[in-house]
């Protein structure tokens, strides 16, 4: 097509901007973020690199990682979207991503929290890098996700240097998983945490955030198996898990601990995020 070789993130901007019009600001802001991003990892310079073959191959690799169904197939939705757009508006010939199939919900593996001894050999073990067992005790000890931590700046920690039970954690809505301004309480041992890694002037996690993969291998590296006894596999996304559990055994009240974690309904804070072996 004549667009062939017109910059993809010309497009991506335009086709936010329709999201904008029809009132879904949040989401424009997620979805273009995600695909800007998306696009400089897998080097889809022009509208000719976003392509079947190679969007086919991310949508692979994205599989292949241990993350929730609901997550990749919001992603897939996300190029859908935009795929639908570029054919509308006559900018390649068709959706690149159609003829892929969304993961089934019912494929998700049962996830598990780390126990207390697990995270704490995980935090001290030497063979993993000092900024990355950081970067795991500051997520567990946040509830942060990983799409958030990579985002969260150093301007959003407010009252760092406060006394006891002073500051929190801002997270635009550009960030959240909701779309809507969220605050994360700092508690005492998350500070020591966070004046370990800076302050800075820029990402607070300004290193990143380990992939599935990389998590995998470290836990390894701490001697823990990724599957216990009773079955539910530790993924990155554990360490959520670990934040709410750990809480619930501190004896913090179900409202307290859904706020905490920003939950939506009692289930995912008493059921799905509740490992009740710490």
């Amino acid at each position: 097509p004549a667009h062939a070789r017109t910059r993809l993130e010309t497009s991506v901007k335009e086709w936010g901007d329709e999201l904008r019009s029809r009132g879904g600001d949040a989401y424009a802001d997620r979805a273009v973020d995600f695909v800007v991003r998306l696009s400089k990892v897998r080097h889809w310079t022009n509208l000719s690199d976003f392509n079947a073959e190679r969007v086919a191959k991310w949508w692979r690799d994205r599989c292949m990682n241990d993350i929730a169904p609901k997550t990749a197939n919001n992603e897939r939705a996300m190029l859908l979207s935009l795929g639908a757009w570029l054919k509308r508006n006559s900018r390649i010939i068709q959706c690149p991503i159609a003829s892929t199939q969304p993961l089934p919900a019912n494929g998700r593996k049962a996830r598990r929290a780390l126990l207390l001894d697990e995270a704490r050999a995980v935090f001290a073990c030497p063979l993993i890098p000092r900024q990355r067992r950081l970067v795991y005790a500051a997520l567990t000890l946040s509830g942060l996700r990983r799409s958030e931590a990579v985002e969260i700046m150093w301007t959003s920690v407010v009252g760092l240097d406060s006394g006891l039970g002073g500051g929190y954690l801002y997270l635009p809505g550009s960030i959240t998983k909701s779309g809507f301004d969220e605050t994360i309480p700092l508690c005492e041992p998350l500070k020591v945490v966070l004046r370990e890694l800076g302050p800075g002037t820029g990402r607070v996690f300004d290193g990143g955030i380990p992939t599935a993969r990389r998590f995998k291998m470290d836990l390894g590296l701490a001697g823990i198996r990724r599957t216990d006894a009773r079955g539910p596999t530790a993924v990155l996304h554990s360490l959520r898990h670990t934040t709410n559990s750990l809480l619930a055994a501190e004896g913090v009240d179900r409202t307290m601990r859904q706020k905490i974690m920003r939950h939506r309904s009692e289930r995912l804070t008493e059921v799905d995020y509740l490992d009740t072996a710490l």
